[in-house]
C-alpha cells in the first residue's frame, strides 16, 4: 500500500464515482518499487464492477490523463515521478 498514492486518489476530482473507486484500489495496490500491477479480474472482484466496465473506465481515465496502461500490464498513476503528462492532473500537497 502506498499512502502517497491513496492520498492522491482520495483527492481526485472531476471523475465518475466508479472511476474514483478504481483509482483508489489501484492506489491501494501500488508499491514504490513496482508501481501498480493488478489483474483486471481481481480489480473487478474488489470493486464489484464488471471487467468490461473496468476496462472502459480505465480507458477513460487514460484518455483523461489519470493513468497510463502499460503494455507490460503495469498501470502508471499520474502522481508518480516521471509520469508523462502535462494536462493538470498532478495533485500536489
Amino acid at each position: 500500500m502506498s499512502h502517497v498514492a491513496t492520498n492522491w486518489a482520495s483527492r481526485a476530482r472531476g471523475i465518475e464515482p466508479a472511476q474514483k473507486l478504481i483509482l483508489f484500489f489501484l492506489a491501494d495496490y501500488h508499491t514504490a518499487d513496482f508501481g501498480c500491477e493488478i489483474e483486471f479480474q481481481f480489480l473487478a472482484d474488489q470493486t464489484e464492477i464488471s471487467v468490461s466496465d473496468i476496462e472502459a473506465h480505465l480507458a477513460e481515465l487514460e484518455r483523461a490523463g489519470w493513468v497510463i496502461l502499460g503494455t507490460d500490464g503495469r498501470i502508471w498513476l499520474s502522481f508518480e515521478t516521471g509520469f508523462p503528462s502535462s494536462d493538470g492532473h498532478w495533485i500536489t500537497s
